[in-house]
């Protein structure tokens, strides 16, 4: 595999091990208040509100619009483009970007007036 391969390997698998431990935290909270496993992942997933809907869309186009920035180098940025592409820092970024993404749309949703 090349070193993109391994960075782009990486940069998905900590998403998922992101995701993954967020829901699993969603689940034992929901277990907590008499919850079933099902009951809190369709809750997790489908909430009604604006905010979470735009949350999971944001969160997944700015996951691979980093990964793609970062690995791919689909734009230059100049002091971001310096960094050197290697998996362990591809991990680190996609782990970052899933916690940032979804609380900064979130905020950005709730300065909406009406919402």
């Amino acid at each position: 595999m090349t070193t993109e391969q391994w960075a782009w390997f990486a940069y998905i698998t900590a998403l998922l091990l992101s995701l993954a431990f967020k829901w699993g935290r969603y689940v034992r909270t929901g277990r907590s208040l008499g919850k079933t496993i099902g009951d809190s992942t369709g809750e997790w997933f489908f909430e009604g509100s604006l905010a979470n809907g735009v949350s999971w869309v944001t969160t997944l186009a700015s996951c691979f619009v980093m990964g793609g920035i970062y690995i791919d180098r689909a734009i230059s940025v100049p002091w971001f483009s310096g960094i050197p592409v290697h998996w362990s820092i591809a991990a680190l970024l996609s782990s970052l970007t899933e916690f940032t993404a979804p609380n900064l749309a979130k905020w950005l949703i709730s300065k909406i007036p009406g919402q």
